[in-house]
Parts: structure tokens; sequence; C-alpha cells
């Protein structure tokens, strides 16, 4: 278990194409990454951003300063792939952002509110 957690947005205004990306991407990663915590949000807020995932540093890395990482258009394999590994690895504060996975990563607009289902 790494620690992390990752919460994937299954909105309707994420602006996707495909309305269930977002169920198979959420089963994907829980098949991907047994032990740890892979949750669902309704809303997350940056819709622009298409199919957006917050990753959460475990416990231990927030507490030396390490912060979550936001991904917008994350429904490529490669993306997909790069992600598992990260987390794996450790995600946020353990190990650097991937650089397959670091032109997905975005600052979040002040006032975005993560309401997790």
């Amino acid at each position: 278990m790494t620690g992390a957690s990752i919460t994937v947005c299954r909105g309707c205004c994420c602006g996707r194409e495909d309305p269930t990306a977002s169920e198979a991407l959420l089963r994907s990663l829980m098949d991907s990454l047994p032990g740890t915590t892979v949750r669902s949000s309704n809303y997350l807020g940056p819709c622009e951003r298409k199919d957006v995932i917050v990753v959460n540093p475990s416990s231990r890395a927030r507490r030396r300063g390490a912060r979550p990482v936001w991904l917008g258009w994350t429904q490529s394999a490669p993306s997909v792939g790069d992600l598992v590994g990260w987390v794996i690895a450790g995600g946020p504060g353990d190990v650097p952002i991937p650089p397959g996975l670091d032109r997905h990563a975005f600052r979040t607009p002040r006032g975005t509110r993560r309401k997790a289902n």
C-alpha cells in the first residue's frame, strides 16, 4: 500500500466525449492499485480539463510538505500507465512526477472545492 490516494471526477460537466470513459478509468485504477484508496467525485471543479484526477500524497509525505497533484486530460493509455507507476512508487512528495505525466498537471484555480462521493 502506497498511502497515496486518488480521486477521479466522473461528473457530467468534465467535457468528456465518452461518458463511460471515467467509469472505465476508475475501474482500471482500482484493479491496478490494490490497497490504494481510489474514489470518485461528481464534481472536482475545473471541468474544461476533461477527466480530472487528484492524486493526494500519503500522510507521511503531506507532513513533509507534499501537496495534492491535479491532472487533466488523463484518458490516454500512456497517462494511465504513468499514473499507476507513479502511485505505486509513492506518488506526490515521495517520487517526482514522471515526465509523461507532468504535462497533464495543473494548478487549481482559487476557490475550487472538491466533494468526494
